[in-house]
């Protein structure tokens, strides 16, 4: 919690101008002291950081490499176990696999050394977890979009075929991407939305 955070250390809070509206909500008060920009140098007590705007999890995500070392601080970008979740409205999943793409970019001009994500353990091989990360969601979209092709015209038709036999505690993680992955399809133009229904372009 930043504002427990800032309470008991007197550290300034820094945050991204698109995080806004999320700090209205969730931390009613607090104040930001600097907000952001992609590229920024953060400069400190004998070290400096660089951020990379990353947008998909949340609207104004960001991460931070150190340039010296390659060492990436990741957030909710790349987790150290299993996948991350979209939640839209918040959350994009088209800006965050433009964000993985960017932070692939990033690796192939100056390779990271060791990704350091929000959760979970290190993770030593960033390149492969980043094309992993990808591969996932390609083929996650590639299925909702069968489904869809099938016959399954709802979120909730769909759920259960993209996600059998999915635990009650991971439900609402696994309808939130899904809708994610709806939003895509629709903002890429293969998919049509009339209410609740989705059906293929044509």
């Amino acid at each position: 919690n930043a504002t427990m955070l800032k309470q008991a250390t007197g550290a300034p809070v820094w945050a991204h101008p698109l995080e806004r509206a999320q700090i209205a909500h969730f931390a009613k008060g607090l104040v930001v002291d600097h907000w952001i920009e992609d590229g920024e140098t953060i400069e400190g007590d004998g070290f400096a950081v660089e951020t990379i705007f990353t947008p998909g999890h949340s609207p104004g995500h960001v991460c931070i490499v150190e340039p010296r070392s390659r060492v990436l601080i990741a957030g909710d970008m790349i987790s150290g176990f299993g996948s991350v979740g979209i939640f839209p409205p918040n959350g994009s999943m088209r800006q965050y696999m433009d964000s993985l793409r960017r932070l692939l970019a990033a690796d192939e001009i100056a390779p990271f050394s060791l990704t350091c994500p929000g959760h979970g353990p290190v993770i030593p091989a960033t390149r492969a977890k980043i094309e992993e990360y990808i591969e996932h969601r390609q083929t996650r979209e590639t299925e909702v979009y069968d489904a869809v092709v099938g016959g399954a015209a709802t979120l909730k038709e769909l759920l259960p075929i993209i996600y059998p036999g999915i635990l009650d505690h991971l439900s609402f993680a696994a309808r939130s991407t899904l809708q994610a992955n709806l939003d895509k399809l629709v903002e890429d133009g293969r998919l049509t939305r009339d209410g609740d229904r989705y059906t293929t372009q044509g």
